[in-house]
């Protein structure tokens, strides 16, 4: 077993929790029915952590006992972003379309450069349409350096390329717009934000983001306008997931000046 994690077999279930919700697929169960750990790239999620029911599993980068129980109740800013996990496990079932156009509506209301708000988004709506894009990017993943490791993943059955999501929203930006990076990302933020609030779950798609720079495929695949950019991708739907503690971040690390 890697160091990294730690199995209390007197409190483990082996009710498989861990082995569903890892996106690397570092947990898997052996010929005896227990919960066992290979070696592997470890993403610092700490799902496995968050969804043990009987908090058998220790992360070394988290601790044992430095899991937040689910505030009972409480709709503060604090506890919603506490409650926020990164969704890498989804239901099929595609979201309402009006509930997504509503949380880009709200998003508007957030600041941008010179109120410029140059930012568009582009919804790509249920797992067959989000497959057929998975596809084109793992074809230029099995061919790239850096990427070959995503088409080596899928034919395991492991997807942290879209993580099963029914949904893909992209924010993207003219270049010419004032800060487009940072603008989008404010967007994204705040619409992530509303569809949690709205009861679906989300994941900021690095792959994705990245795949939206290099695969020109890809970026054809999308229609993305001429001399725009991706600056944010969310993978949204409802999660398939059951999280049971809120893993402890560090304090903010901060440098003070009076």
């Amino acid at each position: 077993m890697t160091a990294l994690f730690t199995i209390d077999k007197t409190l483990c279930v082996n009710c498989g929790a861990c082995v569903r919700t890892c996106p690397m697929s570092l947990f898997y169960k052996s010929e005896n029915g227990s919960v066992a750990v290979r070696d592997g790239r470890c993403l610092d999620c700490f799902h496995c952590a968050a969804v043990c029911p009987t908090e058998a599993l220790t992360h070394d980068r988290l601790g044992k006992g430095t899991c937040l129980s689910l505030p009972a109740d409480g709709d503060s800013l604090l506890a919603r972003l506490q409650r926020r996990r990164s969704i890498r496990r989804f239901k099929p079932e595609t979201p309402d379309r009006a509930v997504i156009q509503a949380a880009l509506d709200g998003a508007e209301y957030g600041p941008s450069a010179k109120n410029d708000r140059a930012f568009q988004w582009t919804v790509i709506l249920g797992r067959d349409a989000v497959e057929r894009l998975r596809g084109i990017i793992l074809d230029w993943a099995a061919v790239t350096p850096g990427y070959r490791h995503l088409a080596r993943l899928a034919r395991q059955g492991a997807d942290p390329l879209t993580c099963g999501a029914p949904c893909l929203i992209l924010v993207h930006c003219p270049d010419s717009s004032k800060l487009p990076a940072a603008d989008s990302v404010i967007a994204a933020t705040l619409a992530e934000q509303l569809l949690n609030d709205a009861g679906l779950g989300t994941c900021w798609g690095g792959y994705l983001h990245r795949a939206a720079d290099l695969c020109l495929p890809f970026r054809e695949a999308i229609a993305l306008p001429e001399g725009h950019q991706v600056h944010a991708v969310l993978m949204a739907g409802y999660s398939d997931e059951v999280y049971r503690r809120i893993p402890v971040r560090p304090g903010a690390k901060v440098n003070w000046l009076e």
